[in-house]
């Protein structure tokens, strides 16, 4: 798997076109609890897994570590993980929760993906990962903008026709 990081670099400001399209949206299902008398943010995530191979991208083949958040703004109807549109039903992680299941997972990357994680204030989360690994990776399909993007090392935009008007490509 070769180290791509300077791409990361390049491929985070690709991003950046959706903040002037989109307004900073709320996220949604994050609900906050109280633990120990402080505040702790809790995320619906669909599924924890890995290590495992990326199947996708130019990391293709590298091994990773795949933390799949529910909730989509998106409503496509060819999408391979419609298990992870809603949040309802799903159970609800708080960060450390999160970093306690993947502590011992041993590969160089952790993937953030959905659903659309970028619904979500990860910036954090982010941070924490890594520490633990050497690389985060996000994927989204760029109908919202976090400023805690360019803090992961490589982001996979996928633009969605019902989302994003792509029409001024044809």
């Amino acid at each position: 798997c070769m180290d791509l990081g300077r791409i990361a670099e390049g491929a985070a400001c690709l991003g950046t076109w959706t903040s002037s399209i989109h307004e900073e949206s709320k996220a949604l299902g994050d609900t906050n609890i109280i633990r120990g008398g402080d505040t702790v943010n809790l995320f619906p995530v669909s599924e924890i897994f890995g290590p495992t191979i990326q199947g996708e991208g130019i990391y293709v083949g590298c091994k990773a570590v795949f933390i799949r958040f529910a909730g989509c703004d998106s409503d496509c109807d060819f999408c391979d993980t419609a298990y992870a549109k809603n949040t309802s039903g799903v159970p609800k992680f708080s960060e450390e929760e999160i970093i306690s299941t993947v502590r011992g997972m041993k590969a160089p990357i952790a993937v953030l993906t959905g659903g659309n994680p970028l619904l979500y204030q990860l910036g954090n989360l982010v941070d924490r990962l890594l520490l633990i690994f050497r690389e985060v990776h996000v994927e989204t399909q760029g109908t919202i903008w976090k400023d805690w993007l360019p803090y992961a090392t490589f982001n996979t935009i996928s633009p969605k026709r019902n989302a994003i008007n792509l029409d001024v490509l044809t």
